[in-house]
């Protein structure tokens, strides 16, 4: 027989640092039944008692408002609303949906939170400008499937491994300088910038754009999952920031500590814990929901992650990779580019000065041999020459043939020639005589 998680929730949603309170939190321990709905809008802290995870699910959720006069508080209450509209309506038949099925629900919820929040703005002209982070955690049938959207965040702590690790991850401009690698996770933590957010519900301007878990997350004996808006994650580092705080003040050295002097059924203690760390440090309004899970069947291991999660948390990490090797070759291949047209650029130019050149270069060479011949013809040795050897017109086209051919051959048969005939007429003369 298959074993049914058990699990007990605390909430705590409070103004804090703030004159007026712009968090909002939602918790349907089983949402198979609306009298375990509760909202953190006002109300004090809650704590469940221990119960079966319902066929349906528990459903928590943390929405961050923003816009101060404009409304940030009703954008959050919205958001949280329509979620759980959502859920309700939207979950008449999940015994067959897969895993990524039930993801996609998550993702079509905060959407719908989304158009909920515009459509309010356009109705109410003094909400415009209105926005709010989200965080979902969907624990159902031993998995937790999460999606978000922003800067709220949700944790996993657990138990017997005494390891805390995030599950989602920030759409702001600091963790972007982050996956950058132009600053660490210590230097984000308390960064002036750190209020600057990539991606919200209800920005007129762009289509909300939600992130999901890749994969379901197994349950595991021990499992505390928090989910928190940034006014706590933003007062208390994740881990110990060796140098610059004591040790005590991070979130997974609290949950370590309260973990060992207060059992599942004080977790509204944890949560107690959590907020006198934070209060040193606050600035904003905060909000915090813990879920300890119990009678999983299967521990964790000591690593925390395990087979499927692994498997995931490679695949986002190598996706995280390839997008910043992607990013950051751009501008080489920018100047590759630029560097390659220069090059056909310069050669095509070599070629066209260097065929002007010849241009130029092959009437002077005409003209050079033109005077050359014009020399050779007006020597004097050429002058008596051609008196020497006047004849016949024929005899004289047949010489000037040759002579352009071979002009030393015709230049000795034309002496030898000449010396005979000048003996033949000696001879005559000297018969006569």
């Amino acid at each position: 027989m298959q074993n049914i998680p058990q699990i007990i929730v605390t909430a705590h949603c409070d103004k804090a640092a703030r004159a007026n309170n712009e968090d909002s939190c939602l918790v349907c321990a089983d949402l198979s039944q609306s009298d375990s709905i509760y909202s953190g809008d006002g109300n004090p802290p809650y704590l469940s008692g221990m119960m079966d995870l319902g066929e349906r699910g528990c459903l928590l959720v943390v929405a961050d408002g923003m816009g101060g006069m404009n409304a940030g508080e009703v954008a959050s209450r919205t958001a949280v609303e329509s979620v759980s509209n959502f859920f309700s309506t939207q979950l008449e038949n999940i015994s067959g949906k897969t895993d990524e099925e039930l993801l996609r629900k998550i993702e079509e919820a905060i959407q719908y939170a989304d158009m909920s929040i515009k459509f309010d703005a356009e109705q109410n002209p003094e909400h415009s400008g209105m926005g709010t982070t989200i965080a979902i955690l969907w624990l159902l049938r031993g998995n937790a499937y999460v999606g978000w959207c922003g800067d709220s965040r949700i944790y996993r702590f657990n138990t017997i491994t005494r390891k805390l690790e995030r599950l989602t991850h920030d759409h702001s401009l600091v963790q972007m300088v982050v996956d950058e690698g132009d600053i660490t996770e210590a230097d984000a933590f308390n960064h002036p910038k750190s209020n600057i957010i990539m991606r919200s519900l209800g920005d007129s301007a762009e289509k909300v754009k939600p992130e999901t878990r890749k994969k379901a997350i197994p349950l595991h004996n021990g499992d505390v999952f928090l989910l928190c808006s940034d006014g706590l994650h933003g007062a208390i580092p994740d881990k110990p920031l060796t140098g610059k705080q004591p040790k005590k003040l991070s979130i997974e050295s609290i949950l370590v500590h309260a973990s060992e002097v207060f059992a599942p059924s004080q977790l509204d203690k944890w949560n107690d814990l959590l907020w006198e760390a934070a209060e040193e440090r606050w600035h904003d309004n905060v909000t915090s929901i813990l879920c300890h899970v119990s009678h999983c069947g299967s521990d964790a291991e000591t690593d925390v992650l395990t087979g499927t999660e692994k498997e995931t948390d490679m695949e986002e990490q190598t996706t995280l990779t390839q997008t910043k090797m992607s990013e950051k070759s751009k501008p080489i291949l920018k100047w590759l580019a630029i560097f390659a047209v220069l090059a056909v650029l310069a050669t095509t130019l070599l070629f066209v000065v260097r065929g002007k050149i010849r241009e130029k270069e092959i009437p002077n060479r005409q003209t050079e041999l033109l005077d050359t011949s014009a020399l050779q013809s007006a020597s004097p040795g050429e002058d008596s020459l051609s008196q020497e050897n006047a004849g016949s017109p024929s005899d004289n086209m047949g010489k000037g043939k040759q002579g352009k051919t071979t002009g030393g051959d015709f230049s000795t048969g034309k002496n030898d020639s000449h010396d005979e005939s000048e003996s033949n007429s000696n001879e005559t003369n000297k018969d006569s005589i």
